[in-house]
């Protein structure tokens, strides 16, 4: 799909955590994120009493709309996608940003959202001017003489796990990241990547390990480095993903960092039992990169698929490793 920037005149734009822009006439709505829904969807599977409950909060919300005092603008003001979420960020609105600056439309003002540390380093590297950002939030309504946006680059599927949960997930991955991340790492790259990067989640994260000591041990055990991402910077996690020759992660954020991996890298995807994403190995697919996965155990099946942790038999993580060296 090509992807192409619209230009609307004279439209309005709400600001919140995902950008709805209206048209001229405030009658029709386009929402400005991949997620499924926006700030004015009702969410699935409301008992009739809440139902009616957020029909009436819509209500008070369209009123409060409608007459809200508008924040004019003269000039042409870009809509990002907005994401706070460091993968999410890291491929949707970077992509939006990316189609922005390659439009050639001269832009007086960004919405973007600069809260995150990686947030402000990826706006230093695309050379955006800090003075043309304007934040998301506080929600208002902002009217100005063009309104851009990008094309959403996620397309989503409704899965259902065990017990028929519900969830969505993304089925793409856009590909003018691909190009901007090479060029992006080039002056980092290292003539011999040899590193193998084992990338651990926080202590108090969901979807962890179950038997985290264990499972970091025998990564030791194996030449592994064990590293907490979160507490590198977004220059400092390209430069090790440029010297890695191998990456290991249970499925999560950190591991969309592969997307600044050499193309020779080795990608090792860890799944608990009842949850299967897909959208990391497209990364490493994308990037050419060898992909392998295992598939742990979950006991605690209490919480939401997605928010599961997993126990790893020693024994098994053992023998996956070793198929891994096999392929590096």
């Amino acid at each position: 799909m090509p992807l192409k920037v619209r230009v609307f005149t004279d439209a309005y734009c709400y600001s919140d955590s995902s950008e709805i822009l209206i048209t001229k006439s405030k009658k029709a709505l386009i929402s400005q994120t991949s997620y499924i829904t926006h700030e004015f969807a009702m969410p699935r599977g409301l008992t009739t009493l809440r139902r009616a409950l957020f029909v009436l909060r819509q209500i008070y919300k369209w009123l409060k709309f409608f007459i809200a005092k508008t924040h004019n603008i003269h000039g042409t003001v870009a809509v990002m996608h907005q994401a706070r979420h460091y993968g999410h960020y890291l491929v949707e609105s970077v992509s939006s940003m990316l189609q922005i600056l390659e439009s050639n439309v001269e832009i007086d003002y960004y919405i973007l959202d600069i809260s995150t540390p990686f947030a402000k380093a990826m706006v230093e590297l695309l050379q955006i001017p800090t003075d043309k950002i304007l934040s998301p939030t506080p929600h208002r309504l902002m009217h100005a003489d063009r309104i851009v946006l990008p094309t959403l680059t996620a397309d989503v599927e409704i899965v259902e796990y065990r017990d028929r949960i519900l969830w969505g997930r993304s089925l793409s991955q856009p590909l003018n990241i691909l190009d901007f991340y090479t060029r992006l790492a080039y002056d980092t790259t290292s003539s011999h990547p040899s590193r193998k990067i084992f990338l651990k989640r926080p202590e108090n994260s969901n979807r962890n390990f179950e038997n985290p000591q264990e499972v970091e041990a025998i990564f030791a055990e194996y030449g592994y480095e064990i590293i907490l991402p979160d507490t590198l910077s977004l220059l400092e996690q390209i430069t090790l993903m440029q010297e890695a020759r191998v990456i290991a992660s249970m499925h999560g954020a950190g591991l969309v960092n592969v997307l600044f991996a050499p193309s020779d890298a080795v990608v090792f995807e860890i799944f608990s039992q009842y949850y299967y994403d897909a959208a990391l190995q497209m990364c490493a697919l994308l990037k050419h990169q060898k992909y392998l996965y295992m598939v742990g155990e979950t006991h605690d099946t209490s919480m939401h698929p997605q928010q599961e942790s997993v126990y790893i038999k020693p024994q098994k993580l053992r023998q996956a490793l070793r198929i891994v060296e096999q392929h590096v």
